[in-house]
C-alpha cells in the first residue's frame, strides 16, 4: 500500500506500465511504416511482394532493436538502485 491508505500500482507500476505502452506504440509505427512503404514501392514499380516483404522485415528488425535498447535502459536503472 502506498502512504495514505490507498491502493494502487504506485509509482514503479506506472513506469512500467508507460514502457509497455511506449513498447507497443513504437513497434505498430515501424511495422506500419515498413508495410506502407513497402506497398507504396510495389505499386510503383510493379514488383509485388518483393518490398513488402523487405519492408516488413526492416520494420520487424526496428521494432527489435528499440526493445532491445529501451529494455537494455530499464535493466541498466533496476541494476544502479541496489
Amino acid at each position: 500500500m502506498r502512504p495514505g491508505g490507498q491502493g494502487g500500482p504506485g509509482l514503479e507500476g506506472i513506469r512500467y506500465s508507460a514502457l509497455g505502452i511506449s513498447l507497443v506504440l513504437t513497434a505498430l509505427i515501424y511495422l506500419g511504416a515498413g508495410i506502407w512503404g513497402g506497398l507504396y514501392l510495389d505499386r510503383r514499380y510493379g514488383t509485388e511482394p518483393a518490398f513488402l516483404l523487405l519492408g516488413l522485415g526492416f520494420g520487424l528488425a526496428a521494432s527489435l532493436g528499440s526493445l532491445y535498447l529501451q529494455g537494455r535502459a530499464v535493466w541498466r536503472r533496476g541494476r544502479s538502485r541496489r
